[in-house]
């Protein structure tokens, strides 16, 4: 049940994850943004995030997560807020890299808090299961916000998805039993001592290669509907009838058994292999996908549909590795460097996507698209040079995560 109640907090919380990415053609042609301050916009809220991890998620060795978690509910609602309110790329920008802390109050920390008060006997299913929750917050918001969007308009978008974020407070406060905290205010503000999680060759392994799975992730999160919508107009023909942000809303959906079953996979066949083979795949299919547009609109969006899948397919099973070789009493540090870095990725990505759509005609073409996608594919590979160098495989590797304290 705690479990249950926590996926469906965190789902709730990211009904604005989206949005901004649903609104991207929108606010390009509207604030008159390039390609690149497109995806600034985009990739500053992952900004924001790894900004207030090392504090926020590194604190949970030292606070309860609840207290973390609940105020990061309340930043985020505030985030949206305030991007209802925008009036160009630097309002947006501020309520953005706010998000982004949101976002960092709520999301490892409701890991941590969850595992801190889980008493069952698979942790690796209670980490596969929340970190997959994810999928139906950004496949719900793509939708709703794409609907609200055409039909009151973007900024009532923004407004509506904030009743989200109130919603996840609501079900944690509720679920998450406050536990004995003798935190004082200066505890909040220390930042953990990373030393010994760069120090654990495994745990860094899987933390370098969740780097560029997000930042992979993120790209294709910000992106898909601009891509999408670049699509239709090439084929109008064959686009008619299709509503993009019901793609978009499936095609993020489709990650939530992708996640759960890869990491089942990690459990049966060894992480590192599973990892290693969906990475390859993905880099392929990257490559792919940003040429489909030279086909028809219904040959992207199987594209994007297979690419978002396989993207997926290794999110749980990176986290839970990170987590089961995290050193006992450095698990909150583990965590905050596994995001602090992994995000990271997902403030590069959608900017490196913007950037290079800039420098090889603005997107406006199937090769633009098909370079920048490119770009992604070949960063994605160093994801598996990562795992070969720095996490064993010994026979009998160990899948699943120790159990919480």
């Amino acid at each position: 049940m705690l479990v249950l109640a926590m996926c469906l907090a965190m789902a709730a919380s990211l009904l604005g994850f989206s949005t901004f990415g649903a609104v991207t053609p929108t606010l390009i042609s509207e604030w008159g943004l390039s390609k690149t301050e497109a995806g600034f916009l985009n990739g500053v809220f992952f900004a924001g995030y790894v900004a207030g991890v090392p504090f926020l998620v590194g604190g949970t060795d030292r606070i309860d997560a609840r207290r973390i978690v609940l105020l990061g509910f309340l930043a985020s609602t505030l985030s949206l807020v305030g991007l209802a309110l925008a009036t160009g790329f630097w309002s947006a920008a501020i309520f953005r890299i706010l998000g982004g802390l949101g976002f960092a109050g709520c999301y490892m920390p409701g890991l941590k808090a969850l595992l801190d008060r889980y008493r069952g006997t698979h942790p690796s299913r209670a980490v596969s299961f929340y970190t997959a929750s994810y999928a139906l917050g950004v496949g719900a918001s793509f939708w709703l916000s794409g609907a609200i969007a055409a039909a009151y308009g973007w900024r009532w978008a923004f407004g509506a998805m904030c009743v989200g974020p109130l919603v996840g407070l609501a079900i944690a406060s509720t679920v998450l039993r406050p536990a004995q905290d003798s935190s004082r205010l200066r505890d909040w503000f220390r930042v953990p001592d990373f030393r010994p999680v760069f120090a654990n060759r495994r745990a860094m392994g899987y933390i370098f290669a969740y780097t560029l799975h997000t930042g992979e992730l993120f790209v294709f999160l910000s992106w898909v509907v601009a891509f999408l919508t670049f699509t239709a107009a090439l084929h109008p023909v064959t686009a008619a009838g299709w509503d993009i942000p019901l793609i978009s809303a499936v095609v993020s959906l489709v990650a939530l058994p992708s996640s759960i079953i890869g990491n089942e996979l990690a459990i049966r066949y060894g992480r590192r292999r599973v990892v290693l083979a969906v990475m390859l795949a993905t880099a392929l299919a990257a490559m792919l996908t940003g040429i489909s547009p030279a086909i028809s609109f219904p040959a992207a969006t199987l594209f994007c549909l297979v690419y978002g899948t396989l993207i997926a397919m290794d999110s749980s099973a990176l986290t839970a590795g990170t987590i089961g070789a995290a050193d006992e009493g450095a698990r909150g540090a583990t965590m905050a460097l596994h995001s602090c870095l992994g995000f990271g990725g997902g403030a590069v990505g959608p900017l490196l996507l913007g950037v290079v759509l800039d420098l090889s005609g603005g997107g406006e073409t199937v090769s633009s698209w098909g370079a920048g996608f490119a770009a992604i594919a070949v960063l994605t590979l160093a994801g598996p040079l990562a795992l070969l160098r720095l996490v064993r495989a010994p026979a009998g590797e160990p899948a699943a995560i120790p159990k919480g304290r």
